[in-house]
């Protein structure tokens, strides 16, 4: 152990850690300077890397990541995406829907895969109505003086749009876009939904890796990756939009993910969150309720082990009257699994008539913990706001009561940390989606809790 009274030793100011990972945050202007850059160099990643370098990466004394260490993710040497001219028909394997491909048996809607950050398919990428009305997702532009933003900025390619119109049936056109990442790269998709008027969409996000493969085509030891997504929503009037995001990448990789969020009237947008990949995840969401009677939801479950990290930070703003917003986060944590949940609501003046809630749950099944950070911050006076958490563990009784039926002790403590998840799962509406990620779900607690019986 450390004697917290003994000085710090002695560190060049631009190299150690107290200079906000100066010399973490060069590897990636070597990365940009590299020759095989994949994008076009601009003012635009310049200033972004040139701000990156001044400021550094956020250090634990940062409120917003004082519970989330990052000398993990900036300690490996990641390269430039490269495999994926070589992965033309990489797949994901987790599939939402189970059908060769969305689209091509009739079903309105489309799969589009990104290797490396690089989306392909075809997709309309044309600017709306809607989003002209809204301004685009510049209500919820996130932190732009965040490092990773910088990031972003300096390896991501411009936002690759989607916009779904209304259909003549009126049944929600489903979307896939799977996202894989090879090891040992930095990637940084982004991807843009335009929701018109009237229309309802069913959209699904995965995260998944890809292996490192030898030249004898054998795979060889994981390399971390960092996975950098950005993902803009902009949900035009009485709109209806289903957001799941499943991140399923190999415990060797790292990844930092932000969704902005605009609502118009009358809106109703629900997006659940499930998690159970990644060394790190942190996933930052930006919500404005612009347009009036419009509805948030917004829901996570983790299934947690060994050593991982999941953050959860949420900012959703009320903007306009006798809006509705709902939180629920809930987490199974394994082993020495940590998480971290900061929901900040805010009500601005106009925003009158105001329903929110917030909830945090956490189910702790070893040596692993939970912080819970609510906010609200109102100032409107006819509101009703509200905010919960919670950290436990099993019901003795009930895992009594099961394991005096016979069952092994892994497999009731898996049926019962299902449960513990079954509501937010069970509140997916599209019937196919909801039983996929159920299944995924309770695939991972097997996987996690279940040798508990061997």
């Amino acid at each position: 152990m450390t004697d917290s009274t003994a000085p710090p030793p002695a560190r060049s100011p631009a190299t150690g850690q107290e200079a906000s990972y100066a010399a973490e945050a060069a590897q990636f202007r070597d990365l940009y300077e590299d020759p095989r850059f994949p994008l076009e160099r601009s003012e635009e990643r310049a200033t972004a890397l040139e701000k990156l370098l001044r400021l550094g990466f956020p250090l634990r004394h940062d409120e917003r990541w004082s519970h989330t260490p990052l000398r993990h993710v900036l300690r490996p040497r990641y390269r430039l995406p490269g495999g994926g001219a070589r992965l033309p028909d990489a797949q994901p394997r987790w599939l939402p829907w189970q059908r060769d491909a969305i689209g091509e048996d009739g079903m309105d809607g489309a799969r589009l895969v990104a290797v490396d950050g690089q989306i392909g398919g075809a997709a309309a990428s044309t600017t709306s109505a809607a989003q002209r009305r809204l301004g685009g997702a510049a209500g919820a532009p996130g932190d732009t003086t965040d490092a990773f933003h910088h990031l972003r900025t300096v390896f991501g390619d411009d936002p690759h749009q989607v916009t779904i119109a209304r259909g003549a049936s009126g049944a929600p056109t489903r979307y896939h876009v799977a996202h894989l990442t090879s090891e040992g790269v930095v990637a940084a998709p982004r991807i843009r939904f335009v929701v018109e008027a009237g229309a309802t969409a069913t959209v699904v996000q995965s995260f998944e890796s890809v292996p490192s493969l030898s030249r004898g085509g054998a795979l060889i030891e994981a390399e971390a990756s960092l996975c950098l997504p950005a993902t803009e929503l902009v949900v035009g009037e009485g709109a209806r939009l289903e957001l799941v995001r499943v991140q399923a990448e190999a415990e060797s990789a790292f990844h930092v993910g932000l969704t902005n969020l605009v609502q118009g009237q009358g809106s109703e947008v629900r997006m659940l969150s499930i998690d159970i990949g990644a060394a790190l995840t942190r996933n930052a969401v930006s919500a404005v309720i612009a347009g009036s009677d419009a509805r948030c939801h917004l829901s996570g479950v983790t299934v947690a082990g060994s050593d991982q990290l999941i953050d959860a930070d949420t900012v959703l703003e009320h903007a306009a009257p006798r809006s509705r917003s709902r939180q629920l986060f809930k987490r199974v944590l394994v082993d020495r699994a940590r998480a971290v949940f900061a929901g900040r609501i805010v009500v601005r003046q106009a925003a009158q008539q105001t329903d929110a809630f917030q909830l945090n749950n956490n189910l702790l099944l070893g040596s692993g913990s939970a912080v819970s950070k609510p906010q609200l911050e109102i100032a409107a006076d006819d509101v009703r706001c509200s905010h919960g958490a919670t950290v436990g563990q099993l019901d003795d009784d009930q895992l009594f009561y099961l394991r005096s039926r016979g069952i092994p002790e892994g497999t009731a403590t898996v049926m019962l940390a299902h449960g513990f998840c079954t509501e937010p799962l069970g509140e997916v509406i599209d019937p196919e989606l909801r039983a996929s990620v159920g299944a995924l779900v309770a695939e991972a607690l097997s996987a996690r809790l279940a040798s508990e019986d061997q």
